[in-house]
This record gives structure tokens, sequence and C-alpha cells, in this order.
């Protein structure tokens, strides 16, 4: 379970920020409620908040605006948001993710899926929290080349192994989605944005610690989804649609099982000077 954090509620509602901070108390973290737009931007500020719980339908300040406003000062790794919804704003949840929330959860909000949800989160930002730490002790703190290439080895195994748990837990959520349409025939379109948006984070996810191959086979992913979103804004997606797309999902997550740490570019980079000693990194490989 991760430490406990602080976890900022945004809602206007008494009654929704009380509940809520009953969940999180219960969860072991420190809520800390703001009832607008305003408020939250002053404590996120002047508080290490790491993780925003927001209502998505908000006077003054909406909820798209005040995510708009928080992700130009924190990253999606920085500071999680999820978005609290009804049923009936399925437009805005997928809006709210391409606007830059990390996940969501619908009203009326089930503790469980909320704690597990926020643990998930909290989970991947201390992971690349202890990475960044990690770098750049190893950038600043060490002299020696074998000093260096020895804890340049330590790091990338570590990135490895958090990244395929992490990258792992997406494929699932993509998986999650399309059972979810499965079974719920009428919701395709939901289904197929919501598990775009995850491949997405995937894709970023990839690009930024350097997996090329994992990265460009996420991009055939995604482009396989946005031709069955485009079939969904048509007509139902058939079974034997889903089923294709659940086989895709699995081969994705076979393979981002098999990242091994000499295909992190940070490891060719420290060690090589550029990713062009193949014959090299096989003497010395992990």
């Amino acid at each position: 379970m991760p430490a406990k954090a602080q976890i900022l509620i945004v809602d206007d509602c008494d009654d929704a920020r009380g509940l809520l901070s009953l969940y999180i108390e219960k969860a072991g973290h420190t809520p800390i409620a703001a009832a607008t737009g305003t408020e939250a931007l002053e404590i996120i500020s002047r508080q290490d908040i790491a993780l925003v719980l927001m209502d998505l339908s908000m006077p003054e300040m909406g909820g798209f605006e005040l995510l708009q406003k928080m992700r130009a000062k924190k990253r999606l790794i920085e500071l999680p948001i999820l978005m609290v919804t009804s049923n009936s704003e399925a437009a805005g949840f997928v809006r709210a993710l391409h606007l830059g929330a990390n996940d969501y959860v619908t009203k009326p909000v089930n503790m469980k899926v909320l704690v597990a949800r926020i643990s998930s989160q909290l989970s991947r930002r201390t992971a690349y929290i202890n990475l960044d730490e990690m770098k750049d002790e190893l950038l600043q703190g060490l002299s020696k080349r074998k000093e260096i290439e020895d804890r340049t080895r330590e790091f990338c195994t570590t990135a490895t192994n958090i990244t395929r748990r992490l990258l792992a837990q997406q494929t699932e959520a993509i998986t999650d989605c399309m059972k979810f349409e499965k079974s719920n025939p009428g919701e395709s379109q939901r289904a197929i944005a919501t598990a775009i948006r995850y491949i997405e984070n995937i894709e970023n996810d990839n690009r930024a610690l350097g997996f090329t191959m994992a990265s460009e086979f996420g991009t055939r992913v995604k482009r396989y989804f946005h031709e069955a979103e485009a079939e969904a804004n048509a007509s139902e997606l058939d079974d034997a649609t889903v089923e294709r797309l659940l086989r895709i999902v699995a081969e994705f997550r076979t393979l981002l099982l098999s990242v091994a740490p000499e295909d992190l570019a940070f490891y060719k980079t420290v060690l090589f000077g550029d990713g062009n000693h193949s014959d090299e990194r096989k003497e010395i490989a992990c």
C-alpha cells in the first residue's frame, strides 16, 4: 500500500466533500478539501498534494477549466487527477481524459473502487519520483566510469521492473474496457475512447523511458483501436472485433513484460553515448 499522502478533494457540495474525506481517511491518507477551483489552485501551489479528486460539474470555475490550469502547473506523473463523474457524463469524462485527467470514478462513488484507483495512481507516482531521484543521483554524484556503469545497470534494471509492472497494469485496464463493452453493447464508443486514452498513457511512458520497440508497437495498437472507434461510431462492435482487440492487447502486454534493461534508451546513452553499439551491448548486458 502506498505511504500516507495528502489528497485534495475539490467539490462545491459539502456532503460530497465530507463523504469523500471519510473514504480517504479510512484508506489511511490525509484529505484536504476545497470548495472552489480558485481555492484548489492555491492549495496545490502551497502544499505537497499527491493526488487530486475533482468533481467534473462545479459552478464558477468548472472541472475542465480547473483541470487545464492544474495541468499547466503539474505533469501527469507529478500530480495524478481523478475526475468524479455521473454516468450521464460519458462524453465529459472522455474529454477530461484527453485534457490530462489520469482516471475517473463514477457516482455514486464506490469506496473500494475509489481506494483501488487512488492506490494505483499513487504507486505509479511514487515509482517515477524514485526513478527521478536515482537518475539525478547517478548523473550528479558519480564520477568514475566503472561506478557509472554499475549504477546505470542497477538503475535500468529497477526502472525496467517497475515499468513492466505499471504498464502491464494499464493493459489490464484496457482489457477491462473491452470486457465492459462486451457485456454492455450500447457502450462501445465510451469503452473504445477510454481504452485509447490508456494506450496513449502507455505510449507516453514508453517514449519517455526510451523503450522504442514497445512504443512503436503501442502506436500500432492505438491505430487498431482508432479503426474500431470509427466502426463503433457507425454501429455497435461485433463480438469478433472485440475478441480481436482483446488478442492484440494480450500481445501488447506480453511485449511490455519482456522489455529488458538494455532496451532502455538511458542505458545505451550512458554506457555507449548512443544506441548503436549492439555487439558491445551483448557483452555487458545485464
